[in-house]
């Protein structure tokens, strides 16, 4: 499976990693089991890891798509804050792509170092 969600830990409410080859489609199956997760995200924090992902189909559009089904979730994240930690050119690429795209209106940003990442998901809610 490209992707684990994990809600047993002390750092963050969700940490998910995504890793291996990943569809576009597998993409929005982890979206939608992520969404199950809680029925409010106000004051969660979610860390995603993008590690060794290998796009597979993804592409500018694929993308754009994506984002536009994560616009029905829109309200369930408000409050919330979700770092992903992209230390690869693509990965790290695609996501900032992702954000251009998507602009969500909760907090969310994409960083390199999980360091980073953690430091800012730990910052109080805004």
């Amino acid at each position: 499976m490209p992707y684990v969600l994990d809600t047993d830990r002390d750092d963050v409410d969700l940490h998910v990693t995504l890793s291996d080859k990943i569809t576009p489609d597998e993409l929005v199956d982890y979206f939608e089991e992520a969404m199950n997760i809680f029925e409010d995200f106000d004051g969660k924090t979610t860390l995603i890891v993008v590690e060794g992902v290998r796009v597979a189909g993804l592409s500018y559009r694929s993308v754009s798509e994506f984002a536009d089904m994560t616009k029905a979730f829109q309200a369930r994240l408000q409050g919330s804050r979700t770092a992903v930690v992209a230390p690869g050119d693509v990965a790290y690429g695609l996501m900032r792509m992702y954000l251009s795209v998507r602009s969500p209106e909760y907090e969310m940003d994409v960083f390199r170092d999980a360091g980073q990442a953690l430091r800012w998901l730990n910052d109080d809610l805004k």
